[in-house]
């Protein structure tokens, strides 16, 4: 056997060898759907350094998520919120998560600003009761409360680290309220009001 013979067969066996190792990503399956979250600011779209390495491995543009983002995180203009991204069939369905901040926010209705120049905002404006009851029901099925009037404390707590007043008291003393009542369903609280 030559050597060009034994070079050319040495380099098919480690070609072998590597291929078994490491293999592409196929195309995916029908119907095999694919999650990942992101995370941006509403109405914007998320970056294209985040989405595109998660978009890449399922063999997708990242352009047609983020427009997808972009479209239903509308409602939550100039603030962050999480998103859940499903594809499927290369079709992406986008749901929104956010949190109490974003929803607090959103009832404070700033206006928008601009995130690189405007740095350390006071949101010291004053939500309604109502308002927080309304935030703590869209919230309750991910609380981990027993009770309605836990889900309100803790939408009252974040109102607290916020900066925002409620009904001009401070969350604080409407926390203290629901304690010392021991209130616990939402008709119970709104009769504070």
């Amino acid at each position: 056997m030559s050597e060009s013979e034994m070079k050319e067969k040495h380099f098919f066996c480690i070609f072998s060898v590597l291929t078994k190792l490491y293999k592409m990503p196929g195309k995916p399956q029908a119907e095999e759907t694919h999650t990942f979250f992101v995370q941006t600011i509403g109405s914007m779209g998320a970056a294209m350094p985040v989405i595109a390495p998660k978009c890449s491995s399922i063999g997708m543009g990242p352009a047609m998520v983020n427009k997808e983002i972009a479209k239903v995180s509308a409602a939550f203009k100039g603030v962050k919120i999480r998103c859940r991204v499903d594809v499927c069939n290369r079709v992406p369905t986008v749901t929104l998560l956010p949190g109490a901040s974003s929803y607090i926010l959103k009832a404070l209705k700033e206006p928008m600003r601009d995130r690189k120049k405007v740095k350390n905002i006071l949101h010291d404006g004053n939500l309604s009761l109502n308002d927080v009851i309304e935030i703590a029901g869209e919230l309750r099925e991910r609380s981990m409360s027993r009770h309605f009037a836990g889900t309100v404390r803790e939408v009252l707590g974040t109102c607290r680290s916020v900066g925002c007043t409620v009904e001009n008291k401070t969350p604080k003393e409407w926390t203290d309220l629901i304690k010392k009542d021991q209130l616990e369903t939402e008709d119970q609280i709104r009769a504070l009001v």
